[in-house]
């Protein structure tokens, strides 16, 4: 604010009339450099508590960001796990499905074996039954 307009101010609001040369203006303008100076130095102060709040926010973000990374990490080495704990079991089951399933295909391979046995034997029969038919006709016939 200028002399005048400080002057005009004063008058207005308390009725007394300064002269451009009164002392008390001295005193404004000393309150006014001081005023600037406070205003600079709390500048300067919140710059430096600016720029402290920034490396202190970068900071927990990094380690918010590792932490996060920990937890991704963590989740896929349980989910790895389950994963090969789901394929062991599903696993075990085919493979007890197969034991059963052979054991099965072994018994039926006993089976047709014995039917084949069975069928041979009764070939021979007929074959041995139909020769013993011939062998009547001609030696009787």
């Amino acid at each position: 604010m200028d002399r005048n307009q400080i002057i005009a101010a004063v008058a207005r609001e308390t009725g007394v009339k300064l002269s451009s040369a009164d002392p008390i203006l001295a005193a404004v303008a000393i309150n006014e450099v001081l005023l600037d100076a406070a205003l600079a130095k709390l500048d300067r102060q919140v710059k430096v508590q600016a720029d402290r709040v920034t490396l202190a926010s970068t900071a927990s973000i990094e380690a918010a960001k590792k932490q996060a990374e920990l937890i991704v990490t963590k989740a896929g080495e349980w989910a790895a796990t389950q994963i090969k704990t789901a394929a062991a079991e599903a696993a075990a089951l085919v493979i007890a499905d197969i034991q059963t399933e052979t054991a099965k295909v072994r018994v039926a391979s006993r089976v047709a074996v014995r039917a084949a046995w069975a069928a041979a034997f009764c070939a021979i029969l007929v074959v041995a039954g139909l020769a013993g038919i011939v062998l009547s006709r001609l030696t009787h016939g």
